[in-house]
């Protein structure tokens, strides 16, 4: 399993390492917006708690520098910190001195010494020079939400009957060198063999270099998405909505090419579907879907991904194979007039 773990998002995937050391997919990308940022917003939160969102505005827009070295700090804070299970145990966070200095022109009614001992009456949080000292627990809280989704959605991968001959977990991307999360990891998978290569936060760039070297490395993969295109169909009562009704067709129906989860070979998987044309149907909508079976494209968890043009072929078609080409980091769609070799094609972002 490769995790990867960026600023906003953790992007998860499984693969077996084939005997001639190419990979193959057996689980598609999955993830969520669990990243390092999720954390940055609670470390903000909290900041702006204490001291007001007016002032870090103010020491934004006045003193760049500073905010610049404010945010270093707190990256490298986040990276180091680990948790103790000491409950003596307190985190010094070093503060621009000018935040203090525009609290208190803001606020001259109370000083942030007297508002932090307002707000943590059992000393939670004090001040000291231009420090300020937190309490473990407090600051660790800060992790939760984003750790907590992380450790569920890899449990719930495990959970899985086609996923339990995982042993290997590798964590790459910047947020991968953070302490507390990596310690979780260990300590919350111990049957697990954890790998946290040197340079983790440069590994995904090397991996793609490499990649652009030799694309022969992967096998195959999984589909990250069901996808298809929007066709009508001859209206049937007994199975069709009546909103999706329009003269004696169904329309918006999600015409399924591969599923979510499909094994595909790069160069070699794709799908091919032919359809009659008429005077109004001059695009060919593609969409991709969370579902394994889409009914319709006004479905839940259905996006378009964009459409082909068919007024581009020459003359006027009235029969189209739609062709979708799948395995690259890119998905290829073409719309062929059939019988010939007139053709239009468009490419989609395969990993969005």
């Amino acid at each position: 399993m490769v995790i990867d773990l960026g600023g906003g998002t953790v992007d998860i995937t499984v693969h077996k390492v084939n005997q001639d050391g190419k990979l193959h997919e057996v689980y598609p990308p999955s993830g969520g917006p669990w990243g390092g940022t999720l954390v940055d917003e609670h470390i903000y939160n909290f900041l702006e708690d204490i001291f007001g969102r007016t002032v870090l505005e103010i020491l934004k827009q006045e003193s760049c520098t500073e905010m610049l070295d404010m945010v270093r700090t707190l990256e490298l804070k986040k990276r180091q910190f680990k948790s103790t299970s000491d409950d003596e145990g307190k985190v010094n966070l070093t503060l621009p001195s000018s935040l203090f200095e525009i609290y208190q022109e803001e606020n001259k009614t109370e000083d942030i010494t007297d508002k932090l001992k307002r707000m943590y009456p059992k000393n939670e949080v004090t001040k000291k020079r231009g420090r300020l000292i937190i309490d473990e627990e407090i600051f660790s809280n800060m992790f939760e939400e984003s750790i907590e989704s992380l450790t569920d959605n890899i449990k719930a991968i495990f959970a899985r009957p086609d996923m339990e001959s995982i042993n290997t977990l590798v964590l790459v991307g910047g947020y991968s060198e953070c302490e507390i999360l990596k310690t979780t990891i260990r300590e919350t998978f111990r049957d697990k063999r954890v790998i946290i290569p040197e340079e983790a936060a440069t590994a995904v760039v090397k991996g793609a270099v490499l990649f652009g070297h030799d694309q022969r490395v992967i096998d195959s993969r999984r589909s990250p998405c069901t996808y298809g295109v929007s066709i009508a169909v001859p209206f049937d009562p007994q199975r069709h909505p009546p909103m999706h009704k329009y003269k004696d067709m169904c329309e918006d129906v999600f015409k399924v090419f591969i599923q979510i989860g499909e094994k595909i070979k790069p160069g070699i998987t794709q799908r091919t579907h032919s359809f009659n044309t008429s005077e109004s149907s001059i695009y060919v909508e593609i969409y991709k879907s969370i579902l394994e079976e889409p009914a319709f494209i006004t479905d839940t968890g259905c996006e378009k991904l964009g459409v082909i043009d068919l007024r581009q072929l020459p003359g006027r078609a009235t029969r189209v194979d739609i062709i979708m080409k799948f395995g690259d980091t890119e998905l290829h769609v073409e719309a062929k007039e059939h019988g010939t070799e007139n053709k239009v094609g468009a490419q989609f972002n395969f990993l969005r």
